[in-house]
Order: structure tokens, then C-alpha cells, then sequence
């Protein structure tokens, strides 16, 4: 109950001046070296995938929660309206990705189960240079169901 409050909270605060929340899920730690680090992005592959998403929503306010395993500079991101907590709770970030309007992330199970319990579009990346469009997001379900 506690998470779910603070969660709840935290993104009512973001939509008070925002009109999409995408979700980024940035997958490191394992992703490294799992299938030799294909789904591995660096953070200037990140800000390519941002670049993308605020093309797509240009007439949108957008900001962007991002989950990580791993601390993040978000100090990196900073052309982009980037929100993040630093403590690396698995809870909080799986329930506040299932509280974004859209979700991108390398294909994980953790970016799935958030989409899936939040009924939330995905996109996962699977190739750093493609270009993606809103049609490009799926519904999990149609996937696994």
C-alpha cells in the first residue's frame, strides 16, 4: 500500500505538467553480456531512442520515467524532461512503468509485466538504428495471449 501511494503520487505529479509519460526501461547489469550484449544500449542509443519518441509526440508535452537496474546520470539526458529514482526498487519501477502512457525497453520480462499489469503499449528494441512509429507499439497480450 505504501509503494502504491508513493507511485501514485509521483506520477500525479508528473501529468500535473505533462501530457504522455513514456516509460524507458534501461536494462543493464546482465544485459551486458546476454546474448553476447545484443539488447545492451548505451545511453547515447537512449537519447537517439528520446529523439524518437519526442519526433513522434512533437505536439505533446512529454516526459520521460526512466528504470534502471543500475544508477543512471540522469544529467545525460538533460535536452529531455527525464524523471528517475535513484534507489533501484524493483516494485516501485515495475509499477510505475504500468502507470506510463508507453513503454520502451530492450525485450525483458520486467518491461512485459509492467506493460501487461497496466495495460500499457510497448516497443521493444531490438535493433538500435530502427526507426519506430506509435504503430510500432504492441499490446502484450496480443503477444502472449
Amino acid at each position: 500500500e505504501s509503494i502504491v501511494l508513493k507511485v501514485d503520487n509521483f506520477v500525479k505529479n508528473i501529468r500535473k505538467d505533462n501530457e504522455i509519460i513514456i516509460g524507458v526501461h534501461i536494462r543493464y547489469g546482465d544485459y551486458r553480456t546476454f546474448k553476447n550484449g545484443k539488447y545492451f544500449y548505451t545511453l547515447d542509443q537512449y537519447s537517439n531512442f528520446f529523439k524518437n519518441i519526442s519526433d513522434i509526440f512533437k505536439d505533446k508535452k512529454v516526459a520521460f520515467y526512466i528504470a534502471s537496474n543500475e544508477e543512471i546520470d540522469i544529467t545525460f539526458f538533460k535536452d529531455y524532461n527525464c524523471f528517475y529514482s535513484s534507489k533501484n526498487l524493483m516494485v516501485e519501477d515495475l509499477y510505475s512503468l504500468s502507470k506510463a502512457d508507453y513503454i520502451i525497453g530492450p525485450p525483458s520480462t520486467f518491461s512485459a509485466w509492467a506493460s501487461l499489469c497496466g495495460s500499457v503499449p510497448l516497443y521493444f528494441i531490438e535493433d538500435s538504428k530502427a526507426d519506430f512509429t506509435i504503430s510500432s507499439f504492441i499490446d502484450i497480450k496480443d503477444l502472449w495471449f
